[in-house]
């Protein structure tokens, strides 16, 4: 049998660059799901309609000081529709977390842009409001109308020198303190589990939930993970993001961000790097 088109199943000849019948670019990336060669410049499987997961399904983040943090795609989507930033602005360390929403077209992109927005704001000194509503607009301009809207639910840390923590968040995406786990957020969700608030061009006028406050000391007895000189904030958009530092040697890699996302409830949505 001959060569067939990927995606219509006719009969093509060698060398030629499109199918006569349907107009499929011929040589085209291979499909992760289906197997087909029939990957589009979108990254969309032109014959089972799967969008290609990207370098971006395994994340880690570490700066010179020892703030860590980690991202793993899911089981359930493609590819990882979570964002992280994070960044050193003098003594201060900036944490950004996007959580694209699943329901949007392009939610990746949306999570993409807002962290990396947010947090160049952040680590500027601008206020948390207004890295909020640039990220806002970065999202805004991803649309092509309302009907074709990226979206992302977001949260930020800022960790001051002295101990001051600022938090600002909107949607369901959460923080924690560790090691207790304390959630340190609340979701803008309705009862059904419907998310209210978001960045978007489809989104009513949000402004972000506020929070500072100094994290006390680890109580009497209790020994912080390997390595960890103060409490970590923990951002999770199903996922958990510790501010760690490294022990001192010298090329050491500290597993607490892995072994924080292994903890109960949060298995299901990471998978191990290759």
């Amino acid at each position: 049998m001959g060569a067939m088109c990927p995606v219509c199943e006719r009969p093509v000849v060698a060398g030629d660059t499109y199918c006569e019948a349907c107009g499929h670019p011929l040589g085209a990336p291979a499909c992760a799901a289906c197997g087909a060669a029939a990957v589009d410049a979108d990254g969309y499987c032109e014959r089972c309609g799967v969008r290609q997961p990207t370098g971006r399904d395994h994340a880690e983040l570490v700066l010179p000081g020892g703030a860590a943090a980690v991202t793993d795609r899911g089981l359930r989507r493609a590819r990882n529709e979570d964002a992280m930033a994070l960044r050193e602005a003098g003594a201060s360390i900036v944490s950004v977390v996007c959580d694209g929403v699943g329901s949007s077209p392009r939610a990746d992109e949306a999570s993409a842009v807002a962290v990396e927005t947010a947090a160049a704001a952040l680590a500027r000194g601008l206020p948390d409001e207004e890295a909020f509503a640039l990220a806002g607009r970065a999202v805004t301009k991803l649309a092509t109308s309302l009907d074709d809207a990226p979206a992302c639910t977001y949260v930020s840390v800022v960790a001051e020198p002295g101990g001051r923590v600022r938090l600002a968040w909107a949607g369901d995406t959460r923080a924690y303190l560790l090691p207790g786990g304390e959630l340190l957020t609340e979701d803008d969700v309705v009862p059904t589990g419907e998310i209210t608030a978001w960045l978007g061009a489809d989104a009513d006028t949000a402004a972000p939930h506020m929070r500072t406050f100094t994290p006390p000391e680890h109580p009497a007895g209790a020994r912080p993970a390997a390595g960890v000189q103060r409490r970590p904030v923990a951002l999770s958009g199903r996922l958990r993001l510790p501010h760690v530092r490294h022990p001192g040697r010298d090329g050491a890699r500290d597993a607490a961000p892995r072994a924080r996302l292994r903890r109960p409830g949060q298995r299901d949505h990471c998978r191990d790097p290759p």
